[in-house]
């Protein structure tokens, strides 16, 4: 069975420095209509026979929010401007708003301001499919001038883009906008918040959803030093069987030019995959340590971070913590996470629990 996080790892798009390739179209169908599917909240016990699969549930939703795996190829080649092997929202949100200014959204050749942009369809650079551009800005002069505060939506019917085909609604806002973002010249940054409605993303026969909110915080300096955080209050992603639910969720990245990356994640996971849900966290509950984020080199493997995972249905919890070598990676098994009752140790690597986030049925059960 494809896992939704498999899903979205083998569509388009897998570059964190967002360089974009154009937008074409084809045909798929709408998906109009389509009924948003739920995904279990009870809370879920963690034991050792659930831990590591539960583990990589959890890692994978890095999958769902970026469209790269936390283990495996963590951070796409840099600088890519040709489709990559996986889906990204921070590409897709950004390929998005620099195509805009190019686009007639207004008859009028002088200064425009507080415009309103009424519904416009036009086709997807005249292969097939539409996309109907409607929204509230501030300056069209007659191309629009992205300014904090723009509201643009999008409603994509068999819009194909770089092979991938989309369908749904996309809402964004821009909440922050500072240096050439547009011409991707650094340093700059893009803060935007986006609502998807049944948004889906086909290729080869394989499709991904995704329904909710989530605001996106992007800088880059002209040292090649880059950010990337996401948060929301509710994201769900269903395909292949499978439903993923994000709330109050936070995401954290950071690239250096030598591409050292280091990641942080929080938020509560409800999932088909573990049968209800569970928290997750960069810190032991209750405690004042320092988080200890996920950290490695190019497309290594991470060699340090820690994630605790709990849940509301007993005092259980998971310790995943990388390894220096930057290939395994030991979960500690706790009855109590308060009081330090662990009741098993798991010792697996990168590989195995990649394997397990994206065929649950690969899991090793200790």
């Amino acid at each position: 069975m494809n896992s939704v996080k498999r899903i979205m790892s083998i569509l388009c798009f897998a570059t964190m420095t967002l360089l974009l390739v154009a937008c074409g179209g084809s045909g798929g169908g709408s998906d109009v209509g389509i009924a948003i599917p739920a995904a279990p909240t009870a809370p879920v016990s963690i034991n050792a026979a659930n831990a590591e699969l539960i583990s990589a549930d959890v890692l994978g939703t890095v999958g769902i929010i970026q469209g790269f795996m936390l283990v495996g190829d963590v951070l796409p080649a840099v600088q890519v401007d040709t489709p990559g092997s996986e889906f990204s929202y921070p590409d897709f949100f950004v390929q998005q708003l620099r195509r805009l200014p190019d686009m007639d959204m207004s008859s009028n050749d002088t200064i425009v301001t507080g415009a309103f942009i009424p519904p416009t369809t036009e086709p997807c650079d005249n292969v097939g499919g539409t996309q109907t551009i409607s929204g509230d800005v501030a300056v069209v002069i007659p191309e629009w001038i992205p300014t904090v505060g723009d509201q643009i939506t999008i409603k994509y019917e068999n819009c194909e883009l770089a092979g991938i085909v989309l369908n749904g609604t996309m809402s964004m806002t821009i909440t922050d906008l500072q240096g050439d973002f547009v011409n991707n010249n650094p340093p700059y940054t893009l803060g935007v918040d986006v609502v998807l409605t049944v948004l889906s993303v086909e290729a080869g026969g394989e499709v991904a959803y995704a329904d909710g909110d989530m605001s996106m915080l992007m800088t880059v300096d002209e040292f090649g030093f880059e950010t990337l955080e996401f948060m929301g209050n509710s994201l769900t992603a269903w395909g292949g069987g499978e439903v993923e639910t994000l709330t109050d969720y936070w995401y954290y990245t950071t690239l250096t030019a030598d591409r050292t990356y280091t990641y942080k994640l929080e938020g509560k996971l409800a999932s088909t995959v573990i049968g209800g849900s569970v928290s997750f966290q960069m810190i032991k509950p209750g405690s004042a340590d320092f988080p200890v984020p996920f950290t490695g080199n190019d497309d290594f493997y991470p060699r340090e971070g820690e994630l605790w995972i709990t849940t509301t249905a007993d005092a259980s919890g998971a310790h995943v913590v990388a390894q220096l070598d930057s290939f395994t990676v030991q979960i500690d098994v706790y009855s109590d996470v308060i009081n330090d009752m662990i009741v098993a140790n798991i010792t697996t690597d990168w590989p195995a629990l990649e394997d397990c986030m994206l065929d649950p049925q690969a899991c090793s059960i200790p």
